[in-house]
């Protein structure tokens, strides 16, 4: 296996089979009575297991305030949307089939940014991901419709 196909796996391929598990138990919490905030926070203490692991596995552990406030911020802005999609889940009892297409389209965000910030648009087939867009953007309508 190539190392390409070995990243896509790794940061592609699973990721997404994870992500794709992540509102099924959202919505198994959601139904059992959990709160926004305490949800959020047992969710924080998750995430700070998996980190500790992964500090005894990688051994990177190099730290700077720069790198470390933009690792908060993408913290608190995970916990802002995640915040969002348990308000919709409780308070509105909005179906995860048809909020998770909806989510999904921050990808459209995610490649946008990406061309723009880090000059991706040079090594990628920008008229493919253009279409790749076009593709995200008519299956979130189609979902929210359904």
């Amino acid at each position: 296996m190539s190392t390409e196909n070995i990243a896509l796996l790794i940061g592609g391929i699973i990721p997404a089979l994870l992500l794709g598990t992540l509102p099924l138990f959202q919505k198994y919490a959601t139904n059992g009575g959990i709160g926004i905030g305490p949800y959020i926070i047992s969710a924080g203490i998750g995430i700070i297991i998996i980190g500790i692991a992964l500090c005894f596995i990688f051994k990177e552990n190099s730290f700077s305030l720069a790198s470390s406030s933009n690792a908060l911020i993408s913290g608190v802005i995970w916990a802002i949307a995640s915040a969002g999609i348990l308000i919709a889940l409780i308070h509105y009892q909005t179906p995860i089939v048809k909020l998770i297409p909806l989510i999904n389209s921050n990808a459209i965000i995610a490649v946008t940014l990406s061309l723009i910030a880090f000059s991706e648009w040079k090594n990628v087939n920008v008229t493919q991901i253009c279409i790749a867009t076009a593709i995200i953007i008519f299956g979130a309508i189609l979902a929210v419709k359904a």
